[in-house]
């Protein structure tokens, strides 16, 4: 949950594992539904959170088939730059974001079905 397109009130971002949709909020209840939006082949895990510092929620997916993590920077009122993908190692199923080393900006904490756990610092994720 999330205000992907900066009316001010809580949308729904809904994974559907191959892609994920957005349920906008107009702010009196009712709920309006985005096509699909790609993500991978199989995500297991997926967040909104400002990855970028631009303010807006991006999207983020730990993708169990492709073993990678999977981008969509929010460009303005719920649209979504192309998908950026990261190495993710063997089998990521779990997805976190978090300011890890203070600085401000959020990071991502991905693990694998393995137990190891990848860090992606906010200045890899550009």
């Amino acid at each position: 949950m999330a205000d992907v397109d900066g009316n001010k009130t809580t949308d729904l971002v809904v994974n559907h594992f191959t892609a994920f949709s957005i349920l906008f909020n107009d702010g009196t209840g009712k709920l309006t539904l985005t096509p699909d939006i790609e993500a991978r082949s199989l995500a297991l895990d997926m967040l909104a959170a400002d990855l970028n510092g631009d303010g807006l929620p991006d999207v983020a997916a730990a993708d169990y088939a492709a073993g990678s993590v999977s981008v969509r920077y929010n460009q303005g009122v719920g649209t979504f730059s192309p998908m950026k993908s990261f190495v993710a190692g063997t089998s990521p199923v779990c997805i976190a974001a978090g300011d890890l080393d203070g600085d401000g900006a959020l990071e991502l904490a991905v693990a694998s079905l393995q137990g190891i756990v990848n860090v992606y610092f906010n200045g890899c994720l550009h």
